[in-house]
């Protein structure tokens, strides 16, 4: 009986081990799995930029306030997706393109709404000191959409600030 009662004992001393290791491989395989798409889903960035301009002829003094949203997330492998946004007279304009090129942030860029066109033209996204940003825009600007105005020439660069957190 003692003999039985030993050979029970350790079939199931195995048998923890065995369902540790079990817990321990499965805590394993599923984190590795999650991982990945942790790392996606921090492979993000927003970053706002924000100014007055000045536009319209050389030498005219227009003033316009230009706040642009600038997303930029993955797609595919190794290309980068760009959304910019802003708001302009209670419309909310964008523009998106991917890039293949692997330039950081830059591109020609169309911002719309519908038919309405507020901004069309070059943008550059640039890191400067202490962690901060730049947004180079060269292109054309609509003051007033609403109304079909033309685009009138734009040359800018605002401060910006990463809020991705």
């Amino acid at each position: 009986m003692q003999r039985q009662f030993e050979c029970l004992n350790r079939s199931v001393l195995n048998m923890s081990s065995f369902v540790s290791i079990l817990h321990v491989a499965m805590i394993a395989v599923s984190s590795s799995l999650l991982l990945p798409n942790l790392a996606l889903a921090k492979d993000s960035a927003r970053i706002v930029c924000a100014g007055n301009a000045e536009y319209g002829p050389v030498g005219a003094k227009n003033k316009i306030g230009i706040l642009i949203d600038f997303f930029d997330s993955r797609s595919g492998v190794s290309d980068r997706k760009w959304v910019l946004s802003s708001i302009h007279q209670q419309k909310l304009f964008q523009g998106s393109m991917i890039d293949k090129s692997g330039n950081f942030a830059s591109g020609r860029i169309t911002l719309s709404s519908g038919a309405a066109k507020f901004y069309v033209g070059q943008f550059k996204l640039e890191n400067t000191a202490n962690d901060r940003y730049a947004m180079t825009l060269d292109g054309e600007i609509n003051d007033n959409p609403a109304s079909g105005s033309v685009l009138l020439p734009l040359k800018t660069r605002l401060p910006c600030m990463d809020i991705s957190g």
